[in-house]
């Protein structure tokens, strides 16, 4: 996704989306060394959407504050 795509989320939903992608992260890694998984450069972009939903996370939490 891109950053503006989560820019269009409420904070619950971008709390709920991080959550998500946490997960995804875990369970790909442990796909990827458990042999289930072959492409482990899928990792990197999970690990990027996770940023980009963090980073809005942060840029709405601190409009609000």
């Amino acid at each position: 996704m891109k950053a503006h795509d989560f820019r269009n989320l409420s904070v619950e939903e971008l709390k709920d989306r991080v959550r998500s992608l946490q997960d995804d992260v875990y369970k790909f890694r442990m796909d990827v060394l458990t042999g289930k998984e072959k492409n482990s450069a899928h990792i990197s972009g999970l690990k990027k959407d996770l940023a980009r939903a963090k980073t809005v996370l942060l840029e709405k939490s601190s409009d609000g504050a």
